[in-house]
């Protein structure tokens, strides 16, 4: 399978609610492809799923170090305040989501799914 074969493979388990599945997945897109910000990030929202903030903003952080575009980026930074604002961090959350929303992103995407 290639790196985006398993990233999808993640996605479909996230979707399906097996977590450990989409976790096993999305290490198995980095093992192929270690620098991909998207298997990262991913495994970041797994994480603030399942309520480990302090993983999921670690494992954010690093791919917004990976990111591949500008809008990316900023994109994470959303995902970022809500993981600050399910923290209980609002000062966090709202520094991110002003960055965010002078870039351009207003909110979490309809379908649930960043472009």
């Amino acid at each position: 399978l290639t790196a985006l074969d398993w990233l999808n493979a993640g996605n479909d388990a996230a979707i399906a609610g097996n977590d450990e599945q989409a976790l096993s997945c999305y290490r198995e897109a980095l093992k192929l492809k270690p620098d991909w910000d998207a298997p990262m990030a991913n495994i970041a929202q797994v994480y603030a799923y399942q309520g480990n903030y302090s993983a999921a903003l670690q494992q954010l952080n690093q791919a917004m170090g990976k990111a591949e575009t500008e809008k990316k980026y900023q994109q994470m930074l959303w995902n970022r305040s809500n993981i600050y604002e399910q923290m209980g961090n609002m000062e966090m959350a709202n520094k991110d989501r002003a960055q965010a929303r002078a870039a351009g992103i207003n909110g979490d995407p309809p379908n649930g799914k960043w472009d």
